[in-house]
């Protein structure tokens, strides 16, 4: 059975990305042969190395990825490569509404059989362009997917016709709980490499730099704490490349934050910094789900998080949801994690059922629905 992974945007580092090559390395592959398709490009060499080394093949269709701008374009070079080839199944994702459409579209027409798209984030439901895009999008939907997966159902209410939401099922974005397990010893190599005593309280984010991610907010957030707390230590620690890095970085150094803010270089070394965090902010605007929430609660990292994240992220105990509206409730939670140690929560990671082999076993049952 020939599978092919469609992405509505680069192959990079985002959480898409990161659920379908997780789900990927721990499929039992056997009579499966998955292909990887983007309209963009991929500047993920890890990512194409598990495809390649699972005996499939990445295909880069060469388009300049402009976010914000109409999907159109991606429709005639994926007919033609679809032309070309044969596949039982399109497993489609993206976090745009049309390119997902778009893409079940050219799958259908290109004698695809089982067309799934599949919605891995949310947004702000009251904005009139959203509305439109959705009632642009929904014929699209019916005629052309077969089947409809979400990884939450605020994800699918964003994207699907609300006459599909009966249809959807819900895919939990697994993680690997034993990779992410607590490892004092990572964190403390890591705080020695950029000469963080261990009375310093450690602040950690990891996301691409896009608007809906909000790091800037937690600027704010580390200036308001400082001056509540003057002769607290701190260190906020901010992961991930993106078009809105610049401009956090530049608020930093506004704000005379530079030693109290790092970026590190190594943005594909989740597991390692989660073991550094003694406390994971979480300032989303919106959020689909929120893996990289559940990876810091597998690390045992308590979490305070937006209300822009939906609360199914939240699967151990010391989970906060602030209002971005209340900068003092931010500091105070933050606070009430100060002294919390770090806990055991791989079990409560299986339990809730979003454990990254009980996930891949959900898909490959999917996958063998013919």
């Amino acid at each position: 059975m020939k599978v092919l992974e469609m992405f509505g945007e680069p192959v990079s580092h985002g959480g898409q990305e990161s659920f379908v090559f997780n789900v990927l390395q721990h499929m039992d592959l056997e009579d499966l042969q998955i292909d990887v398709l983007t309209p963009y490009y991929c500047d993920n060499e890890h990512y194409r190395g598990i495809i390649e080394n699972r005996g499939g093949k990445l295909v880069e269709l060469g388009l300049p990825f402009e976010p914000g701008k109409s999907r159109k374009n991606i429709c005639e070079p994926i007919k033609s490569h679809l032309e070309k080839t044969s596949y039982d199944i399109a497993h489609i994702h993206s976090g745009s509404i049309t390119a997902l459409a778009y893409c079940a579209r050219e799958a259908s027409k290109a004698g695809i059989k089982r067309v799934i798209v599949h919605s891995h984030s949310s947004g702000v439901n009251d904005n009139w362009k959203h509305k439109l895009i959705k009632a642009y999008a929904a014929p699209l939907y019916k005629k052309y997917a077969t089947d409809y997966c979400a990884c939450s159902v605020e994800a699918a209410a964003w994207k699907f016709p609300s006459g599909v939401m009966s249809k959807v099922k819900i895919l939990n974005n697994g993680v690997d709980a034993e990779f992410f397990s607590y490892d004092p010893r990572t964190g403390k190599e890591l705080k020695d490499k950029y000469g963080i005593n261990e009375k310093t309280l450690v602040l950690g984010h990891v996301g691409r730099f896009t608007y809906e991610k909000n790091q800037a907010f937690l600027l704010d957030v580390l200036k308001a704490y400082l001056e509540d707390h003057p002769q607290s230590e701190l260190m906020l620690v901010l992961i991930g490349e993106g078009p809105d890095k610049p401009g956090v970085e530049e608020k930093a150094n506004n704000l005379g934050l530079k030693q109290s803010v790092l970026f590190p270089a190594e943005y594909d070394k989740v597991r390692d910094y989660m073991q550094m965090f003694d406390v994971f902010l979480f300032p989303s605007l919106f959020e689909g789900l929120g893996i990289v929430g559940i990876e810091a609660q597998a690390a045992g990292v308590p979490v305070v998080a937006s209300t822009g994240v939906p609360k199914a992220m939240q699967l151990a105990e010391n989970v906060k949801f602030v209002s971005l509206e209340d900068m003092d409730a931010w500091c105070k939670a933050i606070d009430s994690f100060r002294e919390i140690q770090r806990q055991d929560q791989r079990e409560q990671i299986r339990d809730r059922g979003f454990d990254i082999r009980d996930t891949a076993k959900e898909v490959e049952k999917l996958y063998r629905q013919m």
